[in-house]
């Protein structure tokens, strides 16, 4: 007879919350104690995120509720512990998500559908199309069967394996639609060259989150919304991760340093435009100064000709140079031209200057969005749980 106590757990001393929750679930995941996993099994969360989907959780409690979290006492999860008396059951019947024949072949490594499970996990990140996944798994030895269903064999295998077989995301359309959104999810990462040896590069951006609704209406299918879902809660985990990390103690406060840093970057891009502006000026005027010195003789020459339309139709494109050189002299209102030697060193001034305040611009915008992406999927999370409050003001 199975005995089921549950247990709270609370804050640690000289712990936040977060740390605390992820001692606590890096405990009971204990990679020694679950086979190396295989007995994890997770419901409505993530095994890599359920600290901080935890966390979360307790956000929108808060928000639902507006019941603040204590320093001390307060329960911070709840673990459910079941144990038996020894010999009554062993641990493989005990885990009821599967049959014991299917964990023992998955255990002892002799499940076909496990393997080719993980060789399609090895893939799909690897290929931008389902057909470059078909050719990646010929190549490590499977055969493959086409028809209305597509199947594999792996070498020593007796019968093919259907791909819809192998469970929920592992159907061809889901298969197609996985390739497509990592495709997709790359190009956006793709890292930004450096400015040079010592350059900073951006702090990675928390990920804004997907409409998955407006997505399914342009004609996505179940396969990218069960990854749009999977990568929702991991860019809502890892806002409130940075939330907690950086010691924000309310939304307003967020909101506060989204602004700031908001004014910070609008500073920066002001003060990158006008360095640009005067590098595209300060470059005109020497280009006009070295235009004017190399035709001034062809515009002498043009004044005392004694047939000008015929002359300045041979010289048409040198004239033209003088002309438009003179006409900026006189709408800069310039009575002496500089040298060219020093509007050079101006030039290299100002492009140092511009490298130095694009980094800035750079670093500046990164941390606004990086910003800006937690305060909306926090805002999210906390929308939903304001709803969820108001029905049950409604109820």
């Amino acid at each position: 007879m199975a005995t089921t106590r549950i247990i709270p757990m609370h804050r640690n001393q000289g712990r936040t919350v977060l740390q605390s929750l992820s001692a606590r679930t890096d405990y009971v995941m204990n990679p020694n104690k679950t086979e190396e996993g295989q007995l994890i099994r997770c419901y409505e969360c993530e095994a890599a995120t359920v600290d901080v989907e935890f966390l979360l959780a307790k956000q929108q409690y808060k928000a639902i509720t507006g019941r603040e979290v204590k320093e001390k006492g307060d329960v911070i999860a709840y673990q459910l512990r079941q144990s038996f008396y020894p010999g009554e059951i062993t641990p493989e019947p005990a885990e009821k998500d599967k049959h014991y024949a299917e964990w023992n072949a998955e255990k002892t490594g002799t499940s076909w559908k496990k393997k080719l499970k993980e060789e399609i996990e090895k893939a799909v990140p690897l290929c931008t199309s389902f057909e470059q996944l078909v050719n990646h798994m010929e190549q490590t030895g499977y055969e493959i069967k086409r028809g209305k269903h597509i199947s594999f064999r792996a070498p020593g295998q007796q019968r093919f394996t259907r791909m819809k077989t192998l469970g929920a995301g592992y159907s061809e359309e889901e298969i197609r639609e996985r390739i497509l959104a990592g495709s997709v999810h790359k190009e956006q990462k793709k890292p930004v060259k450096s400015g040079g040896a010592g350059s900073k590069q951006p702090k990675r951006n928390v990920e804004f989150l997907i409409d998955i609704q407006k997505k399914l209406a342009e004609g996505k299918g179940g396969g990218y919304a069960q990854w749009a879902k999977v990568f929702n809660v991991k860019a809502m985990a890892e806002a409130l991760m940075v939330y907690e990390r950086e010691g924000f103690q309310s939304m307003e406060e967020l909101d506060a340093k989204v602004h700031a840093v908001t004014a910070e970057f609008d500073a920066a891009a002001d003060l990158l435009k006008n360095t640009e502006a005067q590098l595209r000026e300060t470059k005109a005027m020497k280009q006009h100064i070295l235009n004017y010195g190399r035709t001034r003789e062809v515009y002498a020459a043009y004044k005392k000709s004694k047939n000008p339309e015929a002359f300045y139709e041979e010289h048409r494109a040198d004239l033209a140079m003088h002309l438009a050189a003179k006409k900026y002299f006189d709408e800069s209102g310039l009575k002496a031209l500089p040298k060219v030697k020093d509007l050079t060193s101006r030039i290299q001034e100002l492009m140092t200057e511009q490298k130095k305040q694009y980094q800035k611009y750079r670093e500046t915008r990164s941390e606004m969005q990086n910003r800006q992406a937690v305060k909306q999927n926090l805002d999210s999370a906390l929308g939903r749980a304001e709803k969820e409050k108001h029905r049950g003001l409604d109820r």
